[in-house]
């Protein structure tokens, strides 16, 4: 849209040059309206390609949603089974164990006797001569097709180091399972809070296209004014309500913009489809939540009894203590309870001088021994070194579990102020949005009157959507700071904790 010229007066007594500017004022304006119906359609077809994408979630389903099929989640609770079974397989350490063996229970020997074969073996040599005997050749044959089934089993009773190391497996299972509950925790946060963010968007650019059509209104009055008395006031009062709707128009772009990426972002986390995104419910109205129901003292405490972060630091200190311990407890023997049983069937030659066929023969028959055995290894101190350094990864997990207090006392204490200060602001937004709400409204009356100036009404319209994001704002500020508070306190939103037990038991199943 082309510039507005500047009236060249060099007397203000001087009517007919002042008239003749006025007419080429008048002249350029045109169609006013028009840049900005342009604008405003782009910004409309924005909406409704948005609309056209998006799938209307209520708050409850776009958590439900995300629970079932957030990939981060589905994630962690893989690392739960798989410490988990981690776990169950070093419990599994004290069951017996049972193997196929070849004679006398022993399958490392060499040569090794087959389970079915051929074995073979031929010596030959001769004794020492003495004073009194002469050397004599001595040879012995062994050719024999060899049937050799067994079977042995081993029960150890008596192991100091499996049991500590069990107690360390289960630890790291029991952390790996607070892993999963934090990280459903960060995501049921996100949501609530994105979910609120992008509710608030929405109303906010609502309320902008309330003002913008407003001050249409007014820029059109303005230029009704102006065409029946072309006087450098009502022009003042034309370009003020221009300035006014372009300063709008910049606020909706930047917001639809906004809109899109908060909408990509909750539909990123929620697991949605490529190309899908969401939009709030129409029934669902961002009213404040109700009041924290803790004083402050009170939900510090509670935080730091009940934080996943502290638990799971002083359980991994808990782990590598007991696997520290195991590996001491390497050095001292184990018992173990040990049967063997096999059959054997052998024919042919067996250790015989020759291999004529008059040195045949052929035996079978079971075999079969019980008993106790004892096991003890030194490896050079290596376990010793290696449980050292468990001893101060446990410490250094003491520590970090001390400095998490820490900060969660910190965080608690900034989410309550936050909470507090949120509170406070949502009532004076809502009494300041109301004021400008009605200051707009006497300001247009007034403007019609010709009692105030252009100037004054378009401070008033920018006052009014001052106040409504400041609202907008306070209420998503004081929605989130609770949701922040049930996130650092550990406490779970009414119904979540079900949506997680049922989801839990269809990840199960997977």
């Amino acid at each position: 849209m082309a510039a507005l010229p500047t009236l060249d007066i060099e007397s203000r007594g001087r009517w007919a040059r002042a008239s003749n500017a006025t007419k080429q004022v008048e002249t350029s304006l045109g169609n006013p309206l028009a840049n900005f119906s342009e604008t405003n359609d782009k910004l409309d077809a924005i909406i409704k390609d948005y609309q056209g994408r998006a799938k209307e979630f209520s708050l409850e389903e776009a958590t439900n949603y995300a629970i079932a099929n957030n990939s981060t989640l589905k994630a962690a609770y893989k690392s739960v089974q798989s410490k988990q079974w981690s776990a169950i397989s070093d419990k599994r350490l004290w069951w017996p164990t049972v193997s196929g063996a070849g004679p006398m229970g022993d399958i490392t020997r060499v040569p090794t006797l087959p389970l079915v074969g051929q074995r073979y073996a031929s010596k030959k040599g001769g004794t020492y001569s003495t004073s009194s005997l002469p050397s004599q050749p001595l040879s012995s044959y062994t050719v024999l097709d060899s049937l050799s089934p067994a079977i042995q089993a081993r029960w150890t009773f008596f192991n100091l180091s499996r049991g500590e190391k069990i107690n360390s497996s289960t630890e790291s299972a029991k952390a790996e399972e607070l892993i999963f509950n934090m990280s459903a925790r960060d995501i049921v946060l996100d949501i609530h809070r994105d979910y609120y963010k992008l509710y608030s968007i929405l109303q906010y650019i609502s309320d902008l296209e309330h003002d913008y059509k407003n001050n249409v209104e007014q820029l059109i009055e303005s230029e009704d004014k102006y065409n029946s008395n072309a006087t450098l006031a009502n022009l003042n009062a034309v370009q003020q309500n221009k300035s006014t709707l372009y300063n709008q128009l910049e606020v909706r772009i930047q917001q639809h913009v906004s809109l899109i990426e908060a909408a990509t972002a909750l539909s990123s986390k929620m697991g949605l489809p490529l190309g899908t995104l969401i939009r709030p419910s129409k029934d669902f109205k961002l009213r404040p939540l109700g009041a924290w129901p803790m004083e402050l003292m009170e939900t510090i405490e509670h935080a730091l009894n009940h934080r996943e972060e502290i638990k799971i630091a002083s359980i991994r200190a808990k782990s590598s203590s007991h696997l520290a311990t195991s590996l001491r407890y390497s050095y001292i023997p184990t018992i173990s309870l040990y049967g063997y049983a096999g059959y054997s069937n052998d024919s042919g030659i067996n250790n015989q001088p020759g291999t004529q066929k008059e040195y045949g023969s052929y035996m079978y028959g079971p075999e079969a021994n019980i008993g106790l055995k004892m096991n003890w290894q030194f490896d050079g101190t290596v376990a010793a070194a290696k449980a050292k350094s468990l001893d101060y990864e446990s410490k250094r997990f003491e520590a970090q579990a001390q400095s998490y207090r820490d900060n969660i006392e910190a965080q608690t204490a900034t989410a309550f102020a936050k909470y507090t200060i949120a509170k406070m602001s949502l009532d004076t937004s809502a009494s300041a949005l109301k004021n400008a709400l009605e200051a707009r409204k006497t300001n247009m009356q007034l403007y019609k009157l010709n009692q105030i100036s252009a100037s004054s009404y378009s401070t008033t319209a920018g006052a009014v959507a001052s106040a409504s994001q400041r609202y907008n704002k306070a209420l998503f500020n004081y929605n989130n700071s609770i949701s922040e508070l049930y996130r650092y306190t550990s406490i779970w939103p009414t119904g979540i904790s079900q949506m997680i037990d049922n989801e839990v038991l269809v990840m199960k199943a997977d």
